[in-house]
């Protein structure tokens, strides 16, 4: 109180405390406790009990009773008039109380009439903090929060494949069923049409054939060894008698008088047959031999001759009787369907 001294009371009610009614000082009923300036306090005071209405605590823990039931309200006092304003008192210095036991609820009292506002009190000292109280008993579980929104879905990976089984064992061969009955023969194909003969023919010459330089000379064969479908045209050629296609070989020896180019190719009824050109080598003294091969496609009744040409000197297609070793040297032409 030391800090009220020499102020006015508009100076220092703001630090005091004050009954509601403040005409009638405490009675046997509760009265809310106010600061100097009208404002209500959670404390209330009568002859009998002291309230608070809100949380007691000790260091900072609450300590509640039972409820006691609602007093009938008071009529409110008029408000009494503002104090002045009280300087701030220093802080005490912290206290070290010990917990007490709790104690039972009173009933509540009824409410007593409002009284007027009293001047602001000063503030008192801190006291000093007392010792933990004990831990109180656990609350009632509260109720289940709704349900929380389902989450996305995950997306797993793919397990690695299984080993393979062993394999079963091989189930018993069954019984063989019964023979079914023969079939009937089937009737007899027609007979076939015989293959036709092949055509052949082997001829040659029996004297010597003279050939004129620079000139195209039909090749002469004027004998026949052996023949079936081909046979010789007059003296200068061949004809056949069934179309197909055939093999002709021609072989001569070529005496010349100089060294010179020989050609040999095939004429059909009168034309000469293209890419049927042979060409040879004659030397001079010697006895050249020439061994030629063609393959045609002949229609029945062709005629085929063979024809002979040196450029630049005569020559003679040799029937030789008396050859150094052997049978007698003849042109030859053999042909032969295929």
């Amino acid at each position: 109180m030391g800090q009220l001294n020499n102020l006015q009371v508009n100076q220092s009610y703001q630090g005091l405390l004050k009954l509601t009614d403040s005409t009638t000082g405490i009675t046997n009923t509760l009265q809310t406790i106010q600061t100097g300036d009208g404002q209500d306090t959670p404390l209330q005071m009568s002859d009998t009990e002291v309230n608070i209405n809100g949380t007691f605590t000790i260091n900072g823990l609450p300590i509640t009773g039972g409820t006691g039931g609602s007093g009938s309200s008071g009529t409110s006092g008029s408000s009494g008039s503002s104090g002045t304003s009280g300087s701030s008192g220093s802080s005490g210095t912290s206290g070290t109380g010990v917990s007490g036991t709790d104690g039972s609820s009173g009933t509540s009292g009824s409410s007593g009439s409002s009284g007027t506002s009293g001047v602001n009190g000063t503030s008192g000292s801190s006291g000093t903090s007392g010792i933990d109280g004990t831990s109180g008993s656990s609350g009632s579980s509260g109720t289940s929060g709704s349900s929380g929104s389902s989450g996305t879905s995950g997306v797993g990976v793919n397990g690695t494949s299984g080993s393979s089984g062993t394999s079963g064992s091989s189930g018993s061969s069954g019984t063989s069923g019964v023979n079914g009955t023969s079939g009937s023969s089937g009737s007899s194909g027609t007979s076939g049409t015989s293959a036709a003969a092949l055509a052949y023919g082997s001829f040659y010459n029996t004297a010597n054939q003279n050939v004129n330089p620079n000139t195209d000379t039909i090749c002469i064969f004027n004998s026949t060894f052996l023949s079936s479908g081909v046979s010789r045209s007059a003296t200068t050629g061949f004809t056949v008698t069934t179309t197909g296609f055939y093999s002709i070989n021609y072989n001569v020896s070529v005496g010349s008088s100089a060294n010179d180019d020989i050609y040999f190719w095939l004429r059909r009824n009168g034309t000469n047959i293209l890419l049927s050109s042979r060409q040879g080598y004659s030397r001079t003294g010697g006895n050249n031999f020439q061994n030629l091969n063609w393959l045609l496609q002949l229609t029945a009744n062709d005629i085929i001759n063979i024809i002979f040409h040196i450029p630049n000197t005569t020559a003679t297609l040799l029937y030789n009787t008396t050859p150094n070793s052997g049978p007698v040297v003849t042109p030859t032409l053999n042909v032969f369907q295929i």
